[in-house]
């Protein structure tokens, strides 16, 4: 049975509301075929490059003819250094216990890194049979001060891309799994007085002792997975270079699952108190991130310094629970920023980055009916993130 942190109850009764609200709509994408009706017909699925920061000029020195470009290693160590993570890499664990499923948990110090009420802070690891290996971040929602919607989660399961299910493309692959307990999308660094005590923002230390342990445990993997769900979606754009500065010659990807990367356009200012309360470090090379609440540009700087790197974005056109929950957008105003953002980043990296989104306002893949079983153009979610992995030539957009 299952073992929940104290808060995880309270996120199942919020995820099932949230469900319930989603069920009431016409254009819930989780229908047993695989298939759904939007609830605007005429969306269109093209960038629009003279919308969100637009930049014609990116990656203009790139042409088909080009050799592959090599790994910009000196701007990856400014970037490290700027984004302060290092001395967390530095954090061991002290203790360790079998759970269930295969998984080990590995606990590490309250003087190094605790989740947001002060409690123990751990990392679970699941070995399977190959030399690849999966760093899973799990998700449950945020919280800054005058905001409350976080929830620690601590559930190694058998699920989704962290599942040994025959119809998982990964499912012989090593796991990290990296529990949500900082309430910060897995990048914070602070600590904050509220009206309970004190609040933990560890997620960048937690996400660096998670990386640092997958060093340890799996020194020379041939390829790593960098993914996860909600926050977890969301972490990957700062989990990236943490994981990246221990594996600089190790051939990495990202799949981000209903984390799009931008706040609300139109409330720079509740940002900026994200900004300050998690201490949150963009780095200055992204020059498209500055002075803007869209921070999904950070995966063009990464593909640049990593013209290996490939990353794939799964979303919903019109995700609930991160439009109007979360962001505080309606659902159309969320997807007019998502086509144009992600569009523009298609048109200025079409082989390295490539989008599964698709309609109505589920959220996350294990959500759907069908899970990662949930297929576009006969081709499932599931088999998508496969082919991304093996680098399959014909891994591309599938815009529902």
């Amino acid at each position: 049975m299952y073992k929940f942190t104290k808060y995880a109850w309270i996120c199942s009764i919020a995820i099932a509301l949230c469900m319930l609200l989603i069920s009431c709509g016409d254009d819930d994408p989780s229908t047993s075929s695989g298939q759904a009706d939007s609830g605007d017909d005429d969306t269109e699925v093209e960038g629009d490059d003279d919308t969100v920061g637009a930049d014609d000029d990116v990656n203009d020195d790139v042409d088909d003819d080009d050799p592959p470009r090599e790994l910009q290693r000196e701007k990856l160590e400014a970037m490290f250094e700027e984004m302060g993570f290092r001395p967390y890499l530095e954090f061991e664990p002290v203790r360790e216990e079998e759970i269930w499923g295969g998984y080990t948990r590995y606990f590490y110090s309250m003087d190094d890194l605790r989740c947001y009420d002060g409690s123990e802070a751990n990392v679970a690891i699941s070995f399977g049979d190959s030399d690849n290996v999966i760093f899973f971040m799990d998700g449950g929602g945020a919280s800054w001060p005058g905001y409350f919607f976080g929830f620690e989660i601590d559930m190694p399961r058998n699920e989704g891309y962290i599942s040994r299910r025959e119809s998982n493309p990964l499912r012989d692959w090593n796991i990290v799994y990296v529990p949500y307990c900082g309430n910060d999308l897995h990048a914070g660094d602070n600590e904050i007085e509220g009206l309970l005590g004190t609040q933990y923002h560890h997620g960048a230390r937690h996400t660096a002792a998670a990386a640092a342990l997958m060093k340890q445990i799996f020194p020379n993997p041939d390829k790593i997975l960098l993914t996860g769900i909600s926050a977890g979606g969301f972490g990957t754009f700062f989990a990236w270079p943490i994981v990246k500065s221990l594996y600089m010659d190790t051939q990495t990807y990202i799949h981000d699952d209903a984390g799009v990367g931008f706040w609300n356009p139109d409330a720079q200012d509740t940002f900026d108190v994200i900004m300050d309360a998690w201490n949150l470090r963009i780095p200055s090379a992204c020059v498209k991130c500055q002075n803007s609440t869209v921070k999904t540009w950070l995966f063009e700087l990464y593909m640049e310094y990593d013209p290996s790197l490939r990353v794939g974005m799964f979303t919903s056109y019109q995700d609930y629970i991160i439009s109007e929950l979360f962001l505080g957008m309606t659902g159309p105003a969320f997807q007019a920023v998502t086509l144009d953002v992600t569009g523009q980043i298609k048109n200025n990296y079409p082989d390295q980055f490539a989008r599964f989104f698709i309609k109505g306002r589920v959220h996350t893949s294990s959500l759907l009916g069908l899970g990662p079983n949930y297929s576009v153009d006969g081709t499932s979610l599931y088999d998508w993130v496969g082919m991304l992995v093996s680098e399959d030539p014909a891994w591309d957009d599938l815009l529902q």
